[in-house]
């Protein structure tokens, strides 16, 4: 389904608890979130949180875009 998408342009992106996912998979993503939710850590919008959102062609980290401040 991700070669489908990628073939007609869209956007891509996968949310997973785990913190390893393959290049395989990976080079067909646009944007990527990996970590477990721990309520003690919250959430994207969390500067404590355990989970990542990157953009992967750049790996830059993008948590900063679901903070409320």
């Amino acid at each position: 389904m991700l070669q489908l998408a990628n073939k007609y342009g869209y956007k891509t992106c996968l949310y997973t608890g785990e913190e390893f996912i393959s290049d395989e998979i990976k080079k067909h993503l646009t944007f990527l979130k990996t970590g477990k939710w721990k309520k003690e850590f919250g959430g994207l919008e969390s500067e404590n949180t355990n989970q990542l959102f990157i953009e992967v062609a750049s790996n830059q980290k993008l948590n900063y875009l679901f903070s409320k401040n």
